[in-house]
């Protein structure tokens, strides 16, 4: 599903990045959101390629879609589950 992203340990502590960089999806969202279009960052960051950004908000799309959010009443706390599988080589 998402060949392009994966996680490693080794790799920003095990942040899903592009598969062969160290350019996580995380930052490719922030470019996003500060304004930045795919094209700058493709002309900034030739290594990537648009299938590498629209799979970085993909990803990013569906770890939202997935997440369970429980809280108890009259209190902060806030439990966040995650189910979100990568690519099976990835793990």
């Amino acid at each position: 599903m998402f060949d392009r992203i994966i996680s490693d340990q080794k790799i920003l502590g095990g942040k899903p990045v592009v598969r062969g960089t160290r350019i996580s999806v995380e930052i490719i969202l922030e470019w996003l959101g500060s304004g930045a279009s795919r094209d700058d960052i493709l002309s900034r960051h030739p290594q990537l390629t648009p299938q590498d950004i629209q799979q970085a908000t993909g990803f990013a799309a569906a770890a939202f879609q997935n997440d369970i959010v429980v809280r108890r009443r009259n209190n902060d706390v806030t439990i966040r589950v995650r189910n979100l599988r990568l690519a099976e080589d990835s793990i």
